[in-house]
């Protein structure tokens, strides 16, 4: 079974202009750092818009060193970052992989996900 989580960072980032592709870069280093902490038990690193980027981090307890990266490079990739914490109400724990392990599966094709038929939800548009 998963590790349970009860709280988490929602962190926004506004990439200065030209950035944009540092930005992409900094998230994509970022799965690194939290690969070595075992309290990280779930890490996304989202973009919500051309130059906003964002990180979702959570973990069974407050913990970390995302700060550290992100004091780091602000002002060099992005401007001053907007951290909010959160406490997870309830959530819904990552399937395990075909071999049974806590890992979750990563698809093996980009669009793997896309092509999957979500079942239809009464009322919904």
């Amino acid at each position: 079974m998963a590790t349970q989580v009860s709280k988490a960072v929602l962190v926004r980032l506004e990439a200065l202009p030209g950035k944009e592709d540092d930005v992409r870069g900094f998230l994509n280093q970022g799965l690194s750092i939290v690969e070595g902490e075992p309290g990280t038990v779930r890490w996304f690193g989202i973009q919500f818009g051309p130059s906003s980027f964002g990180i979702f981090d959570a973990f069974p307890d407050v913990s970390g060193a995302v700060a550290q990266a992100l004091s780091e490079r602000t002002g060099e990739f992005f401007e001053e970052p907007t951290i909010e914490l959160i406490d997870v109400v309830v959530e819904k724990q990552p399937a395990l992989d075909l071999v049974g392990t806590d890992q979750p599966r990563i698809p093996s094709r980009p669009n793997e996900m896309a092509s999957k038929r979500l079942p239809s939800v009464p009322g919904a548009v």
